[in-house]
């Protein structure tokens, strides 16, 4: 990475823990202007920090990057192709690019593309990989792609490790399988440590 884009870097990662906006735009300001150099760590750096907030800006400094080998750039550019704007064809070599280069959140939306297309045993592999490979969503993936084959012993140990990383969505599926037990204790265990439950709950 540049010395600019670890410089902004580090201001990005003070605004998230809590710093102030103008962190933010400093960081995004700094990137810019390197950018405008043809620094393309600095390209990858700025449309992951768009990323949530504008997907099409975003896009605009992931693909040049990308294709300079950027591997964070192709990951994200590769998900959001497939979450965002549904292309799953294009989004295809851009993950499998980043994963053959060892990046775990490609291998994890490789695994959510596959479970998407019923191909359960390949999302299995690719879940698995993308947990190796550190993926901080992996156990919570490959947990609930389990939980719907019904293979609930499984999906249990897997939504065990999601819910020590204080995964919402694995305490609630845990709380409904204790609740499936008729372990009601057990599952207002996991419900109470929801902040806002209804969001989990399916409409009655």
């Amino acid at each position: 990475m540049s010395e600019t884009s670890d410089q902004a870097s580090e201001l990005y990662r003070e605004y998230q823990e809590g710093g102030p906006d103008r962190l933010f735009e400093q960081a995004k300001s700094m990137l810019r202007t390197a950018v405008n150099a043809d620094d393309m760590d600095a390209a990858a750096l700025l449309g992951e920090m768009l990323f949530d907030d504008d997907q099409n800006t975003a896009i605009d400094f992931l693909e040049p990057a990308a294709e300079s080998g950027n591997v964070r750039a192709m990951a994200l550019l590769g998900l959001t192709l497939f979450d965002d704007y549904e292309e799953p064809e294009e989004a295809l070599p851009w993950l499998e690019a980043a994963a053959d280069l060892g990046n775990a959140d490609a291998m994890v939306t490789l695994g959510n593309m596959a479970a998407d297309n019923d191909q359960m045993g390949t999302a299995k592999t690719w879940f698995l990989a993308g947990i190796e490979a550190g993926a901080e969503d992996g156990e919570i993936c490959l947990g609930l792609v389990l939980l719907e084959q019904d293979k609930v012993e499984e999906a249990e140990g897997w939504l065990l490790k999601a819910a020590d990383k204080e995964d919402d969505s694995a305490k609630a599926a845990l709380g409904n399988i204790c609740a499936d037990r008729n372990e009601l204790d057990k599952a207002r265990y996991w419900w109470d440590q929801i902040e806002n439950l209804d969001d989990y709950l399916e409409p009655s």
